[in-house]
C-alpha cells in the first residue's frame, strides 16, 4: 500500500510539474509570417500562470507574465522589411520563427465569392506560372466547424507557382496589386467559407443586444432544443451515414437521389455563431491593416435585416481587433 501512494504520489508531481511548464504561442504565428508595419503588434499563447514570457524582435525585446495560463505581448514594429527572426522564450522554453517579414497584413472573409481559389480563375495557368513573390504571404485559417472538430495544422505560405493554387483569387489580386504598388511585403489571413450568412461570423451577445436581430439565435436555440438530450446526435449520425453511401454513388445514380441535408444543431457551419468562435476568434487580435469582405448572398431573403446587422458585424470586428476604425473593404451581392 505504501508503494502504491508513494507511486501515485510522484504521479501526481509529474502531472503537476507537466501542467505548470505548458507554453504555446498561438497557431498563426509560424515561419514566413507576415507583421504589421509601423504598428503595436500583439504576440500571444499560453503559459503557466506567473511565468515570464520574453518575445525578441530585431533586437528590441519585451516581456509578460501569464495570467489564467494567457499571455500576450506588445512589440512596435517600424518600416516594411526583412527577412527577420521572431524568438518566444519561457523558462526553458524557446520557439524561433524564421523568414518573418513586416509589411501590411489584411483579413480576407465572407463566403464562397472569397474563398473562389486562384486555380478556379480565366486563364489561371498563365497566372499561377508567374505568380513568384517572395513577399506577398498567405494564412488559410483552419475550416474548424465545431469545437472538438480535428482539423490539420496549417502555416503561413509563401507565394509560389506551388502554392499560388489555393491563394483565394480576389485576395491574390489585392495582394499582388498592392505589392506592385507599394512595394512592401503583403500578409492575407484567409477565413472565407462558402454559403455562410453573416450571423455565422458574429457573437451570441452582438445578436441578443438587438430585437432585429434576437429572431435568429431564438430559432436557432429552439431547434436545438427539440432535439431532446440525443436527438440531435442521432439525426447527425444518420445524416453522415446517408452521405457516406450517397458519395458511393455514380454521376447517374445522383441524378435520381436528393444528397443528405445535414440536421441544424451545434455542428453543422450555418448555425449562428458559429464560426465567429471556431475560427475567426483563433486569430484575434493579429495585428492588420484592414479586412477584406465578399458576401451577402446567403442573406438576400433578410435584407432589411441585413442593412443593420452588416454594419453591425464591421463595428464588433473592429472592436475585437482594439485597433480603431481600420479599413473594412467589402463587395456584396
Amino acid at each position: 500500500m505504501k508503494r502504491i501512494l508513494s507511486s501515485l504520489y510522484l504521479l501526481l508531481i509529474s502531472i503537476s510539474l507537466l501542467a505548470n511548464d505548458r507554453f504555446a504561442v498561438a497557431d498563426i504565428f509560424t515561419d514566413h509570417m507576415v507583421l504589421q508595419r509601423n504598428a503595436n503588434v500583439k504576440i500571444w499563447g499560453e503559459a503557466a500562470d506567473g511565468s515570464q514570457v520574453e518575445v525578441l524582435f530585431e533586437g528590441h525585446s519585451r516581456k509578460s507574465k501569464a495570467v489564467d495560463g494567457k499571455w500576450m505581448v506588445t512589440l512596435r514594429t517600424g518600416e516594411a522589411g526583412g527577412p527577420y527572426k521572431l524568438e518566444v522564450i519561457n523558462g526553458n522554453n524557446k520557439v524561433s520563427f524564421r523568414d518573418v517579414f513586416v509589411g501590411d497584413v489584411w483579413l480576407a472573409g465572407g463566403q464562397s465569392n472569397m474563398e473562389f481559389a486562384l486555380r478556379r480563375v480565366k486563364d489561371a495557368k498563365a497566372e499561377i506560372d508567374l505568380a513568384d513573390y517572395p513577399q506577398i504571404r498567405y494564412y488559410k485559417v483552419p475550416r474548424k466547424y465545431y469545437p472538438e472538430h480535428e482539423v490539420p495544422e496549417t502555416s503561413w505560405k509563401t507565394c509560389t507557382p506551388e502554392t499560388a493554387p489555393e491563394f483565394a483569387a480576389v485576395a491574390y489580386y489585392f495582394a499582388k496589386n498592392l505589392h506592385k504598388d507599394l512595394n512592401i511585403p503583403i500578409g492575407i489571413i484567409q477565413t472565407p467559407v462558402g454559403g455562410t450568412t453573416v450571423e455565422a461570423w458574429t457573437s451570441r451577445t452582438l445578436l441578443m443586444s438587438d430585437k432585429d436581430f434576437r429572431p435568429i439565435v431564438q430559432h436557432y436555440d429552439s431547434i436545438v432544443n427539440s432535439y431532446g438530450s440525443d436527438g440531435y446526435e442521432k439525426l447527425y449520425n444518420r445524416y453522415v451515414s446517408s452521405l457516406a453511401e450517397y458519395n458511393q454513388l455514380n454521376a447517374e445514380q445522383k441524378k435520381y437521389i436528393d444528397k443528405p441535408v445535414e440536421p441544424m444543431g451545434r455542428k453543422n457551419f450555418h448555425r449562428p455563431i458559429g464560426l465567429s468562435e471556431t475560427m475567426l476568434n483563433t486569430v484575434i487580435p493579429y495585428t492588420l491593416k484592414g479586412f477584406l469582405f465578399y458576401q451577402g448572398e446567403s442573406n438576400t431573403a433578410r435584407g432589411a435585416q441585413y442593412r443593420k446587422l452588416f454594419p453591425a458585424m464591421i463595428n464588433e470586428w473592429r472592436t475585437a481587433w482594439g485597433q480603431g476604425d481600420i479599413p473594412f473593404l467589402f463587395i456584396q451581392l
